[in-house]
């Protein structure tokens, strides 16, 4: 801990000892939740949406149906949007936990993290990131920090003991369908608090899998599908789409 943070935490205990409060741990779970109150999470929630393409804003931005899906091709903006989804889902529901989840321990190294830090920067969210003994970015926010954990959707068996506000989960057509499907069984059931309990889940098209089963055969008013192609982003290179009609199938 940092030697300022540590001061502060001191200072705080001294207060309340002068208090005649020290033995009450109430009063000190109180600080250690305590948000920033300086920060304007409903002028960030703008910006974001701004920032946003229309596909991106469509999905991020559904909080009516219990679950939303974006499914898109390369490179048309799906971990941004996943990312920016459970931001805005985390300013509904502060003070909760949150999930976040990539099909592999790699993914989330590689693809989760490097996407939650560039978005938190970007923006300008305060938090803070501990990777050990699993990685959780902590949202600072006014009424309550608001802890994401980042977690493998394969290992989904380990998450336990969680109540969680909401839950999206990346590329989940690149894990087998019955790992898939089985997972949104049980985790489904851990999305249960807050004022916004909601799953969203992003992927590349992968054929008739998970996302396809959930959100086509099983099909209802509680869900909603949105649906992307490459070309929808206007900040690719074009050498890079036609790079991938010349070498992928269509629906990629």
């Amino acid at each position: 801990m940092p030697a300022k943070a540590r001061s502060s935490r001191y200072a705080d205990r001294a207060a309340l000892q002068s208090l005649g409060l020290f033995e009450d741990t109430s009063k000190l779970r109180a600080i250690a939740r305590r948000g920033n109150n300086t920060f304007d999470h409903s002028a960030c929630e703008i910006k974001i949406i701004s920032d946003l393409l229309p596909h991106q804003k469509d999905f991020v931005t559904d909080f009516d149906h219990r679950m939303v899906a974006l499914c898109g091709g390369f490179g048309s903006g799906k971990s941004f949007a996943a990312v920016t989804k459970s931001i805005l889902l985390c300013f509904r529901s502060p003070g909760f936990t949150h999930l976040f989840l990539e099909p592999t321990i790699p993914l989330l190294r590689d693809v989760a993290i490097p996407a939650w830090q560039s978005v938190l920067d970007r923006y300008g969210i305060p938090h803070e990131f501990r990777t050990s003994p699993l990685p959780v970015f902590t949202l600072k926010l006014a009424k309550g920090d608001t802890p994401i954990l980042l977690r493998s959707f394969e290992n989904y068996n380990r998450i336990i003991g969680v109540n969680a506000a909401s839950m999206v989960v990346d590329e989940i057509d690149t894990v087998s369908t019955q790992t898939a499907e089985a997972a949104i069984v049980k985790l489904q059931g851990r999305v249960r608090v807050g004022k916004c309990p909601q799953l969203g889940f992003a992927s590349t098209p992968e054929g008739h899998k998970a996302l396809y089963n959930m959100f086509v055969r099983e099909a209802s008013d509680e869900k909603a599908l949105y649906k992307a192609k490459t070309a929808d982003n206007p900040y690719l290179d074009p050498g890079f789409i036609e790079n991938l009609r010349a070498t992928y199938p269509a629906n990629l």
